[in-house]
């Protein structure tokens, strides 16, 4: 049987056009021009994949430029290298020619600290699906590193080598390049000004009289002494390690009564400071308010009074009162009818200002010690409320949607209305919570406003520390003296400045006749949002609005 053949493939040389005789022969110059054509196209089809293969090349290579200086600008500054080895020529240089790559390439800062999203997200899902069911370990603290300053030199050493650490020979000779080492000495020197007061007599009427003092000298310890102790003062010292510190840092021997001359001394000073501290405080949108107990020993005995806080994000209001009336508080506030951020005390619910934020830490304190209580159904309630305030209170960080704080308002509602039936604390608390749904939630309407009071307690920590070592104060005197001091130290310290350098030059104004400048303190005002109060009454306590669902 014949075998049948297979057809011809449309590709091989069989189907392939011929040139044949009758079609006749080409000129010479088709040929030629088709040649060259053919040349021309062959040139451009290799031009352009030679083109594209190198603008590959060079977009790895500026990726890879990219990331390797992205990781040595990190380095450089998440390092903990001495100062000698950042602070030389070398190092300067290569920081230069660092920020010249960076600036060509188009690497800004934020863009080194942008998370990779993709990273972030492949190492949950790899953490979320090992075998073992282990955590993954939390990854170590970025933290940036801190180096010594370089101050201007008083004094310049060379240290030269004596001899080759490899070879032990003495011909040695200095090279190019030198490394910096810093050393910082602090040298306390006690400075003593005498003034020969001489007598004068009068040539007309023949009066024998002495010449006044100048304004620095008319107290036993001069300016910066009175700034120094006063300082110690705020830093939460008592008088005697004060003396103490005099004794055998400064070489000189300070009595209590000269303490509290440099006291009472710097308080006058002070006193332009905390009156515009008082004014700023009371203009703020969103304050702080907390009190805690200061013990004063006088000579009708012990006696209990109150230290109040006034705290904004830049400024720190303090003072001294005899009671924790609502009366006190309004003393303190005055006619400031912001937003107030306190606990639960019984004074702040009943505030008729612009809102009230309710501290969630004191809530959350108090439902952890319910879910700890031995009795079941406590336990199970307080650990309800516990998760529901712990969500609220994350939802300072991540903001949430309208449908996700619905979601919690309802089982929040829920969570109350089941236990607010219940007897003993847990019902009291449940109820508490009932009347403070409106207040527990101010941080998310408005904007700039902390879940907690921790920024207040912050602020009176210093002095709780003060009053385990000293007991609290012995007079009114005393008392309005710590309370300036306080004052001007927190808000300083919010601010970044000086205690004592603001006290050494209130003090040289006040011995000059003069008003301190206080345009920082209505800068920081202005830093926390400070606006000029309206016109309300002095009498800020009303019935809070109801809840309803």
């Amino acid at each position: 049987m014949a075998r049948k053949r297979k057809p011809p493939s449309p590709h091989s040389c069989e189907t392939l056009p011929v040139l044949r005789p009758e079609h006749g022969s080409l000129p010479l110059w088709c040929t030629m021009l088709f040649t060259l054509l053919l040349a021309a196209l062959t040139e451009l089809f290799l031009l352009r994949a030679e083109h594209a293969l190198a603008k590959a090349r060079l977009a790895a290579f500026e990726g890879l430029l990219k990331k390797c200086a992205c990781f040595l600008r990190t380095s450089s500054e998440n390092s903990n290298w001495p100062s000698s080895v950042t602070s030389s020529p070398l190092m300067m240089r290569g920081r230069r020619l660092l920020e010249d790559i960076c600036s060509a390439l188009g690497i800004s800062g934020e863009e080194k600290r942008k998370p990779d999203k993709g990273k972030r997200e492949s190492g949950k899902e790899s953490s979320a699906g090992r075998r073992d069911g282990a955590k993954a370990r939390p990854r170590r603290a970025r933290h940036p590193g801190a180096s010594q300053k370089i101050y201007r030199a008083d004094e310049t050493v060379d240290v030269d080598a004596q001899e080759c650490p490899r070879c032990r020979s003495r011909r040695v000779r200095r090279g190019a390049a030198g490394v910096l080492h810093q050393v910082i000495e602090i040298a306390v020197k006690r400075i003593v000004k005498h003034f020969i007061v001489w007598e004068s007599v009068c040539a007309e009427c023949g009066c024998r009289f002495r010449a006044p003092l100048p304004p620095d000298a008319r107290y036993g310890f001069g300016i910066e002494a009175a700034a120094l102790v006063s300082f110690l003062a705020a830093l939460g010292m008592t008088r005697r390690k004060i003396g103490e510190f005099f004794r055998q840092v400064c070489r000189t021997d300070i009595s209590q009564g000269g303490i509290q001359n440099g006291l009472d001394r710097a308080s006058g000073a002070a006193e332009p400071h905390y009156g515009a501290i008082g004014r700023e405080s009371r203009r703020v949108p969103v304050g702080h308010v907390d009190e805690t107990g200061s013990p004063t020993f006088g000579p009708a005995g012990r006696r209990k009074h109150w230290l109040w806080a006034l705290v904004s994000s830049a400024l720190c209001f303090f003072m001294i009162l005899d009671t924790r009336s609502a009366g006190a508080f309004i003393q303190l506030v005055g006619d400031w009818a912001g937003i107030l951020v306190s606990d639960g005390f019984a004074v702040y619910l009943k505030w008729a200002g612009e809102a009230r934020q309710s501290c969630l830490a004191h809530l959350l304190r108090k439902a952890r010690k319910f879910a700890e209580d031995p009795v079941p159904e406590i336990a199970r309630g307080g650990r309800w409320i516990l998760a529901e305030l712990g969500r609220l209170n994350k939802m300072a960080d991540n903001p949430p949607t309208s449908g996700e704080y619905m979601a919690w308002k309802g089982r929040f509602s829920r969570c109350v209305r089941k236990y607010e039936a219940f007897g003993g604390e847990l019902g009291a608390y449940a109820r508490h919570l009932r009347r403070e749904a409106d207040c527990i939630v101010t941080f998310l309407k408005y904007e700039g406003v902390e879940p907690t009071n921790n920024r207040c307690e912050r602020a009176i920590r210093p002095y709780v520390c003060r009053r385990k070592t000293s007991y609290g104060c012995t007079s009114a005197h005393g008392e309005v003296d710590i309370s300036r001091l306080l004052t001007l130290h927190e808000t300083c310290r919010l601010n970044g400045r000086s205690t004592y350098e603001e006290l050494k030059t209130a003090l040289e104004h006040r011995a000059r006749g003069r008003t301190p400048s206080l345009y920082w303190i209505r800068k920081a005002g202005m830093k926390s949002g400070a606006r000029s109060p309206g016109n309300y009454a002095l009498n800020r306590l009303a019935r809070p609005a109801e809840w309803y669902e």
